[in-house]
């Protein structure tokens, strides 16, 4: 049984059996985690993350050209081009070149950060980073040309939200995973 959702706002979703990101084993590391460290340990680790998560939000509301999508609650931060001239998939490469791994949404186009306990301590240089980003992809956007880029946008270039476009993208997502698990025999 496979899963498609082409419209979903953090991309194009498939998977080859029932849709979520099975968490089980994020129950078990949680427990993990709090026999290992207690109650108390735990609970200093999520205050520690949310302020990361927090301190990220206020600074993303303070950078021209840039704009906080939603009322964040959770250590999920996403925030999208407020600059049409801007392009946030491009904010985003120059970001992984300074060592973030940010995730891709779209419908609106859009990045976001799940602030993790790695995070803490580490929103400054993240807001700096951003900046620095935006920059640079104002001042020189020719020089991101990843096909990365490219993609993330394709399903808004079909007209996402159309029946027919997201015919077109949930069979090239069922191909793609009729494609895994196709085998070849050696010969």
């Amino acid at each position: 049984m496979y899963f498609v959702a082409p419209t979903w706002p953090g991309g194009i979703y498939a998977s080859p059996s029932m849709p979520g990101s099975r968490p089980g084993g994020l129950i078990a590391a949680t427990w993990a985690a709090m026999v290992a460290m207690g109650r108390e340990g735990y609970e200093r680790c999520c205050e520690d993350i949310m302020a990361s998560a927090n301190q990220i939000k206020q600074g993303i509301k303070s950078i021209a050209g840039i704009k906080l999508l939603g009322k964040p609650e959770a250590s999920v931060v996403a925030f999208g081009s407020s600059d049409s001239a801007i392009n946030i998939y491009k904010v985003g490469e120059a970001m992984k070149q300074r060592h973030w791994d940010l995730n891709s949404l779209q419908n609106p186009a859009s990045l976001h950060i799940c602030c993790t306990y790695v995070h803490r301590d580490h929103a400054e240089r993240f807001l700096k980073d951003l900046q620095e980003s935006l920059a640079e992809v104002r001042t020189n956007p020719a020089k991101f040309k990843s096909d990365a880029a490219q993609i993330y946008g394709v399903a808004e270039a079909l007209g996402s939200g159309s029946e027919a476009s997201n015919g077109i993208i949930n069979d090239m997502a069922v191909g793609f995973i009729d494609a895994l698990y196709a085998t070849k025999r050696p010969e």
